[in-house]
């Protein structure tokens, strides 16, 4: 059974970083150093859970009066499912029932559009994050 679980940064949230472990660091290549930063410990961790087993997740945080989403990913077995799309409407949900007027999120590339049915705007140049191998 499919369900989702909060947790706060300031708990333990090793479901969620097993599953960024699994996405960023196993399959994208990122360092674990990179992966991992202060505003996890600030943030609302969302963890879609198969039974017991966890298997996408994502934050959200408040930062200097703007709230932001990201880390979103979902284990390759599991895409093609809509549990992207769930996770993204769970934190939008989120930030809007905590006030934010407004959202912003970092997103990779190769990933940008799907944010846009979301109402997410390009804004700024393309970046890329220490680690980040797709572009």
């Amino acid at each position: 059974m499919l369900y989702a679980n909060w947790l706060h940064g300031t708990e333990d949230i090793t479901p969620a970083k097993q599953v960024r472990d699994a996405v960023f660091v196993n399959e994208q290549g990122y360092k674990p150093e990179d992966e991992y930063d202060n505003y996890d410990a600030m943030a609302w961790h969302v963890v879609a859970m198969d039974d017991e087993t966890p298997v996408g997740t994502g934050r959200v945080y408040l930062q200097d009066g703007k709230f932001h989403v990201g880390r979103i990913c979902v284990l390759p077995e599991y895409r093609g499912n809509g549990i992207g799309d769930a996770i993204i409407r769970l934190l939008l949900d989120r930030a809007l029932m905590a006030g934010a007027q407004d959202v912003t999120i970092a997103s990779q590339v190769y990933i940008k559009d799907a944010y846009k049915k979301f109402g997410f705007q390009e804004v700024g140049e393309p970046y890329t994050l220490p680690g980040d191998t797709r572009q």
